[in-house]
């Protein structure tokens, strides 16, 4: 909990160093103080999210990789099956002819 609390304050005194940096931005405006401090209260909340979202979409991913990797398997493990058999039923007609 404090490293989100440092980093949110580090952040607060990024957005500070920003706003007090840029010209065109009004110093004396209510709005834009006002979106400084909810950027730096939400920031807490905002990186565990993102965190948690890049978790589910990795295993997401891994998951549809291997449903594809045994998919693929299954395919060839299918098609091979079938060439066999394939091969089998041409072998027998010549094998009757001898």
């Amino acid at each position: 909990m404090k490293l989100y609390l440092v980093s949110a304050g580090a952040y607060f005194a990024f957005l500070l160093f920003s706003k007090f940096s840029d010209q065109e931005c009004s110093k004396t405006n209510a709005v834009s103080w006002l979106v400084v401090v909810i950027a730096s209260t939400l920031w807490i909340f905002v990186v565990p999210i993102s965190l948690i979202e890049i978790k589910f979409k990795a295993k997401a991913k891994a998951r549809f990789e291997e449903e594809l990797t045994n998919s693929r398997a299954n395919s060839q493990h299918e098609l091979v099956k079938e060439v066999d058999l394939n091969n089998t039923a041409r072998r027998a007609p010549e094998n009757e002819n001898t």
